[in-house]
């Protein structure tokens, strides 16, 4: 058996590294509802009467949870963004 050399775990880049833009984000992904809030900060229950309202996207189930497509959300940031501007 080999010994571990520990510089070799210096140099791996972290399996799950955090997203700190808009532009990084995936073109397509599914996203979970703790997920969308970080991109739109506001409560779960204003999120849910959005979506109720249709302000905001309806997600769709996989088993027993609900995503959203990155699309939906991407779009939803531009719109939010073309009415602050006006």
């Amino acid at each position: 058996m080999a010994a571990h050399d520990p510089s070799q775990s210096l140099n791996r880049q972290p399996q799950n590294p955090r997203v700190t833009s808009q532009s990084a984000l995936p073109e397509i992904a599914l996203l979970r509802l703790r997920h969308v809030l970080r991109i739109i900060p506001i409560s779960r229950s204003a999120w849910y009467a959005g979506v109720k309202e249709g302000r905001y996207p309806a997600g769709f189930k996989i088993g027993r949870a609900t995503v959203w497509k990155m699309e939906d959300i991407r779009v939803l940031v531009e719109r939010i963004g073309t009415t602050r501007a006006a």
